[in-house]
């Protein structure tokens, strides 16, 4: 076989002809040399096995060349996205890493080619996939799921250059790899599905009657207790929340604290400084508790029947999120497709909306504090100062979230170590406590109008006008 026979059979990948050339070249010249040696010897029984085992090498390498040049037919070039156009290039020095690289893709990789329809399949053929992305991802992420994931170090990333090399139109000229992009959406879309599977496996249990957690189950012994009038509310709640934690009766606590609702709201709605929290805790200390914050906040208005439906709410607020970063993707590690843990992708996708949404005045020359931050338990620091708006704080152990307090005004709120629940938490306490969000926490704004759909106003930046209109698109 010769240099331009290969050239030939591998129209445009310069880089996968050279090493097959090389491969070639080397193999011609060891073979060469075992024939000289073989000659002095006059052995002809071990020339002829040396030719037969050149043969073989060059037949092995035919193949190969052909299975790169199936690889290259119906390329397509061009690939509209979002009204512009991004150019696919095929891959050439990236798509051929290492011969360890090439030997995944070939014996692990391409048994994993997915089955598509014949209407994604045919796009895909003709380098035309942007017509049906998102149902192209769908249909992957699910044969993803029906393998059961990709939890190897590094299958992502094999996947993603087998499926570039074989269709050239999933190529994009941004990121560190053609494949990055492809990769980037499939993966966010595998969450997706897992979040949605979930919450669906979640929701029939309960209805099935399955194992729920006690607060639920004592939620919903509220209505057995019978009514009672303000002054014995206000008894029943001084005398239970002095008991320890686990001889407490949380029913006849919520019924307690039903009767004495409006009371409370208006002493919380007259208190004098905005941010004095301290005041209301020391009146109130039943809104020192998280779970009593929760139902607090659901009494405040009917529109808000549970924290389950709240948290359904989220959840399509972070496919939303999940939808807007994977077509505007940024990349800043060599390798983000590893499984990670639920908590820690919502925790991160969170913290990168808070950040690119950050309000921060021109004239500010201190640095204004994040509404979520992540800090390791070895250097975790909850205090506060006076009258500190609410923030929530997430400590890590070795990587793992450990626990979540939101802190302020020198106060802590022990909350849920589920982000979701946390976040919830965070935004519910400025309802409770009746306060103002902070012009630079512009997350809270986002989630009171993507989460709890409420229109009341906040300050709104021209940053995060413009990503809530983004957001909105999609949010359908």
């Amino acid at each position: 076989m010769k240099e331009s026979d290969i050239f030939l059979m591998l129209p445009g990948k310069v880089g996968p002809a050279r090493k097959l050339t090389v491969l070639l070249s080397r193999l011609h010249g060891e073979l060469k040399e075992q024939n000289q040696k073989h000659s002095k010897s006059s052995n002809c029984g071990q020339v002829e096995t040396a030719q037969e085992s050149m043969a073989e090498h060059e037949s092995s390498l035919t193949e190969c060349a052909e299975s790169e040049q199936a690889m290259t037919e119906n390329e397509t070039q061009e690939i509209s996205m979002s009204g512009g156009t991004q150019t696919a290039q095929p891959a050439s020095n990236n798509m051929t890493e290492s011969p360890s690289a090439s030997s995944i893709t070939g014996c692990k990789v391409e048994s994993l080619h997915p089955a598509y329809s014949k209407t994604i399949q045919s796009l895909l053929d003709n380098g035309r996939i942007m017509e049906e992305w998102f149902k192209f991802i769908e249909e992957t992420a699910y044969h993803v799921l029906s393998v059961g994931g990709f939890d190897q170090r590094g299958l992502y990333n094999d996947f993603g250059r087998y499926m570039c090399s074989k269709y050239p139109c999933l190529s994009f000229t941004t990121g560190k790899t053609p494949w990055y992009y492809f990769n980037h959406v499939l993966s966010q879309k595998v969450r997706n599905i897992r979040w949605a599977r979930k919450r669906r496996s979640d929701r029939i249990s309960s209805e099935m009657g399955g194992k729920k957690k006690k607060t639920h189950l004592s939620l919903a012994k509220i209505d057995e207790v019978k009514e009672m009038d303000m002054e014995e509310a206000k008894k029943t709640l001084e005398l239970e929340l002095q008991k320890p934690k686990e001889q407490q009766d949380k029913a006849l606590i919520m019924k307690a604290q039903r009767a004495t609702f409006k009371e409370r709201r208006h002493f919380v709605e007259n208190v004098e400084e905005d941010g004095n929290i301290q005041v209301i805790l020391k009146a109130h200390p039943l809104l020192k508790i998280e779970d009593y914050v929760v139902k607090e906040f659901l009494l405040i208005s009917s529109k808000w029947t549970s924290k389950g439906a709240l948290i359904d709410q989220f959840t399509e607020f972070l496919n939303s999120l999940d939808k807007l970063y994977a077509t505007d993707v940024s990349e800043t590690e060599d390798d983000p497709h590893d499984p990670v843990d639920t908590n820690e992708a919502i925790l991160d996708l969170l913290m990168t909306t808070d950040h690119e949404i950050k309000y921060t005045p021109k004239k500010s020359k201190k640095t204004l504090p994040s509404t979520i931050s992540k800090v390791d338990v070895k250097n975790a620091d909850l205090s506060t100062r006076r009258k500190e708006a609410p923030r929530l704080i997430v400590v890590t152990t070795q990587g793992k979230i450990g626990s979540c307090f939101v802190v302020a005004d020198g106060f802590e709120l022990h909350v849920s170590k589920d982000i979701k629940e946390a976040v919830l938490s965070l935004v519910m306490s400025y309802y409770v406590w009746d306060l103002s969000y902070p012009k630079h926490f512009q997350l809270l704004g986002l989630l009171q109008s993507f989460v709890l759909k409420d229109s009341t106003y906040f300050f709104k930046s021209a940053t995060y006008i413009k990503f809530a209109k983004k957001l909105e698109q999609y949010s359908a």
